[in-house]
């Protein structure tokens, strides 16, 4: 009696109560930080799943805070500590790993955060290893930017009944020269299969964006053979038009609008999709 009544009260008013301060994170309780087993071992008096399971829901109802912020290369999202407290009391967790893992990657720009979680999920669900390897791949490829990295993780979830038909192509051009942007386009596509509205929304959110970057480069490739051949900048994007190099100035799928700037042309909404790597970042 007294064991659960402890319990409970932890779990609804000591771990709320925690998970609400913006203090930095290894000041709060191990509770929220993310623990060692050794103090789950000590706390928990035996309801593991249950304080699991708390935490999985704090982690989904933060989800509404989202920004897409990316994070210093030292610093973790505050759901990386709700989904590793999860799935340090409950490690077999399987579905903490897959969605809380491309949450982090794609929603939460938790470049560390995610790649401990997809890690800990291909050590503890080998049933969903070839998956986990799939999301793994796209991490390395388009937040950490390591096309060798993602290679590998590509090959090792090459097999699944599921596996796209594109991936062995995939895995070729990042090995012979890095990521691209159609075919990281085309991954996001396939990861929507199956995930909440919400999380579909934000990912085509990313789609929109891969698009206004492949929209910008063509564009820009297009200047300068316009600025090469004319020997002159290019003015107004309606000279493309005019001169035959478009037959329309594309909109901007963000609902922004292009502009030139410096001979480039740019977007008034304009994010770049693709980010530093770790080592590039200081």
């Amino acid at each position: 009696m007294l064991k659960t009544l402890f319990t409970t009260t932890l779990a609804f008013v000591i771990l709320p109560l925690l998970s609400s301060f913006e203090a930095p994170k290894l000041l709060l309780s191990p509770l929220v930080t993310g623990i060692s087993p050794e103090w789950a071992t000590l706390i928990n008096f035996g309801h593991q799943n249950f304080i699991s399971d708390l935490n999985w829901i704090k982690f989904l109802q933060d989800l509404d805070e989202t920004s897409q912020e990316i994070l210093e290369h030292t610093e973790h999202s505050h759901e990386y500590y709700l989904i590793k407290t999860a799935t340090t009391y409950d490690p077999k967790f399987c579905y903490s790993y897959l969605t809380g893992g491309s949450i982090l990657s794609i929603i939460k720009r938790d470049r560390l955060g995610a790649l401990d979680i997809l890690k800990d999920g291909i050590a503890n669900c080998p049933q969903y290893e070839k998956k986990l390897y799939f999301y793994l791949g796209f991490h390395y490829m388009e937040e950490l930017r390591e096309p060798l990295l993602a290679a590998d993780a590509f090959k090792h979830s090459m097999g699944a009944p599921d596996s796209p038909a594109y991936l062995p192509k995939l895995i070729s051009r990042l090995y012979a020269e890095g990521g691209n942007l159609e075919l990281s386009k085309s991954l996001l596509v396939s990861m929507k299969k199956g995930k909440p509205l919400n999380i579909q929304k934000e990912i085509d959110h990313r789609i929109q964006l891969i698009d206004l970057e492949i929209i910008l480069e063509n564009l820009n490739k297009l200047i300068q053979k316009y600025t090469d051949s004319q020997k002159t900048p290019l003015y107004s994007l309606s000279d493309l038009v005019k001169s035959g190099y478009l037959t329309h100035i594309p909109l901007d799928p963000t609902g922004g609008k292009l502009f030139l700037e410096n001979n480039q042309v740019r977007s008034t909404t304009q994010k770049r999709y693709r980010v530093q790597r770790l080592d590039e970042s200081h």
